[in-house]
């Protein structure tokens, strides 16, 4: 299940598609939920509406360069001028938001990371729908986590 999003409900009879059944229940909403994992440490994100989430170790002088060759342009504009543990931590705060969007879309890296500006703020929007945001984590963690989900629909009328 690793880096995978997915949904659960029970589902009975005429129970549309956005809704399951429980027997103590009735209706509901499913659940939505994304998983990942690194040395050491797990994440996960259950919430009623699409999730995503990314927890990683914060990266070698090595994978720091590489990730950097495959983020968004101007993140890696960004990002490039910073030197030593600063241009880790950032590269990897950068790649966590990255990958915590493409599990909430459910396209994993079919989407191409060189398509999606994750900017500076620590809570952003993407497109009209989803905002993707930085969870604190212990110094002690040394690691960055990142969760996306797709945000209320704004009222209409």
């Amino acid at each position: 299940m690793h880096g995978r999003a997915g949904a659960v409900a029970g589902r009975r009879g005429d129970a549309g598609p956005e809704l399951g059944w429980s027997p103590a229940l009735g209706q509901i909403r499913p659940v939505h939920f994304s998983i990942s994992r690194t040395a050491g440490l797990v994440a996960v994100v259950t919430a009623q509406r699409e999730v995503g989430v990314d927890v990683e170790r914060l990266q070698s002088e090595v994978e720091t360069d590489v990730l950097l060759d495959i983020l968004h342009p101007a993140d890696r504009a960004r990002l490039a001028g910073l030197r030593g543990r600063r241009r880790r931590v950032a590269v990897t705060r950068a790649w966590v938001r990255v990958e915590a969007l493409v599990k909430g879309w459910r396209t994993g890296l079919a989407r191409d990371p060189a398509s999606i500006n994750v900017g500076t703020r620590s809570r952003a929007t993407y497109g009209p729908d989803w905002t993707v945001g930085d969870v604190r984590t212990t110094a002690r963690e040394n690691a960055r986590l990142a969760v996306a989900w797709r945000t209320d629909p704004a009222p209409q009328g």
